[in-house]
């Protein structure tokens, strides 16, 4: 399978590669680092390490505004994508299963012959990506279509529709950022680093199938209406981010206890209430700050701020700078 992708509206190429099969030529240890100069003065890293039939890409955005990548796919592949950190989100456009993807989220996604876009919202800190592709064959050979590990996700592949493993992005966990951390600071050469690089996708792999299916148990152990009620639960934050009711008014509203309520919203969500709150809004906020159509303090008052000051806080608090670098 082919992969290219280029800064939009630009002759700037951040990845152009073929991805081998086990027994093609190309399955040894090649690696490469682009680096992207924009006139603007941001600045984007890839470096990538084709290791056997897998690519491996550790993108670094320093970015003074957004950035709109291309991203053309000949072929069929399973993508890992892992943001690890920084300030920003990335947003993946071109299906109809559009994703928005913030620090410290995983997720699973097959990509057909497709074209798609990203978005890449970030400044003054650096945005760090870490993606690997895997031929959909590879894949396929290391997980049976028939495999219950991923029924639904192995049914999509199959009818060549774009796809991802889960509704929604999983949080990184430690022993996730362990393997990304080892592949990363690999002092292995030669023969030795790829198969180092190859059995350390396939930890990687592993660990993200095991969280999505203890995750999808505990959905099932639980009681389906207890489930139903936490999506309620995010769905009225997701209304009332200026506003939110309180716990104990959350609660009373989706007819759960509020121990239940902060519990399984933090398991399901992979975040805490006040935490899911302050993301919209945040999120909300940077996006205005970037248009420039509004200022400051109508954002903040857009987003349930009374006081201005207490909005720049918390957008510096949440961002590691100020709003007014993006205004």
């Amino acid at each position: 399978m082919k992969v290219a992708v280029q800064v939009s509206g630009t002759e700037c190429w951040l990845c152009h590669q073929n991805i081998g099969d086990p027994q093609s030529e190309v399955s040894g240890l090649v690696e490469t680092c682009n680096t992207v100069n924009l006139a603007d003065g941001s600045q984007i890293v890839d470096e990538q390490t084709q290791a056997g039939p897998f690519l491996i890409c550790q993108v670094d955005f320093q970015l003074k505004d957004q950035v709109r990548l291309e991203k053309q796919v000949e072929g069929e592949g399973v993508q890992l994508h892992f943001l690890l950190e920084g300030g920003g989100m990335i947003e993946a456009k071109g299906q109809t299963d559009e994703r928005q993807f913030s620090p410290n989220q995983h997720t699973i996604c097959y990509q057909p012959n497709s074209q798609r876009t990203f978005d890449c919202h970030t400044s003054a800190q650096t945005l760090n990506y870490f993606t690997i592709w895997i031929p959909r064959e590879v894949y396929f050979h290391l997980i049976a279509p028939d495999s219950a590990l991923h029924q639904s996700f192995a049914q999509g592949i199959q009818a060549g529709q774009c796809t991802y493993m889960t509704p929604q992005n999983m949080p990184i966990t430690p022993a996730m950022r362990r393997v990304i951390s080892e592949i990363q600071h690999c002092d292995r050469c030669g023969d030795l680093k790829k198969l180092f690089i190859e059995s350390k996708v396939i930890e990687l792999l592993m660990l993200q199938i095991e969280q999505i299916n203890a995750t999808a148990l505990q959905r099932s152990t639980s009681k389906g209406s207890d489930w139903q009620k936490i999506e309620e639960a995010k769905r009225i934050l997701e209304e009332t981010y200026q506003s939110p009711p309180t716990i104990t008014e959350l609660a009373r509203m989706i007819g759960l206890n509020e121990f239940r309520l902060k519990k399984d919203f933090k398991e399901q969500v992979g975040n805490t209430i006040y935490g899911f709150v302050l993301q919209q809004r945040m999120e909300l906020a940077r996006n205005w700050l970037l248009e420039q159509e509004k200022s400051i303090g109508e954002i903040a008052h857009l987003v349930g701020y009374r006081n201005h000051a207490h909005f720049t806080a918390a957008f510096k608090k949440y961002f590691k700078y100020l709003p007014s670098e993006l205004h």
